[in-house]
């Protein structure tokens, strides 16, 4: 089911990019309601990002790629050893983890922007990805967009962007 407010839509730069790059399917999962297939990709980068999230809150490695394994719904293609090997790539930092933001975008129209900062540390927030094809910070508008929420939403003016590649 397409996650609305009234008849107004709530945006993620996942959902923005998407429509950027494919408004057909867009359409398709948003506004008709159609799942997607997950693919390897998608629950490669799911598991990963559990695994990085419980390893920082302090699980034990193993039990962090069990538990990412299981958020990963067992997709037959993500292995164990696949995930333990993007999981020791990650850095050893520690924060907040899963900080989700809700901005509104207009105030009169209802129109939101939410989203999940991976790690937050005082001002400085990171972001993991888990692609196998290499790309430079200004290749996404991710966060840019990230760093804008964290700006009004704790109204601070030293956010520092970080990305780590995994």
């Amino acid at each position: 089911m397409p996650n609305n407010i009234g008849n107004f839509m709530i945006f993620s730069y996942s959902r923005l990019s998407l429509y950027e790059t494919c408004p057909f399917r867009f359409y398709m999962k948003y506004i008709l309601g159609r799942p997607e297939p997950v693919t390897k990709p998608l629950a490669l980068g799911k598991a990963v990002h559990k695994a990085i999230e419980l390893k920082i809150n302090g699980m034990s490695e193993n039990e962090a790629i069990l538990a990412a394994i299981i958020e990963a719904d067992f997709h037959p293609e993500v292995t164990y050893e696949e995930v333990l090997k993007l999981l020791q790539q990650a850095p050893d930092v520690k924060g907040r983890t899963e900080i989700h933001f809700n901005l509104p975008l207009d105030s009169s129209s209802g129109i939101q922007l939410q989203g999940y900062i991976d790690l937050l540390q005082d001002v400085h927030f990171w972001d993991w990805k888990s692609n196998w094809k290499p790309y430079r910070v200004h290749d996404t508008r991710q966060l840019a967009l990230y760093a804008w929420a964290h700006y009004e939403n704790e109204r601070s003016s030293s956010s520092q962007r970080h990305i780590v590649f995994s």
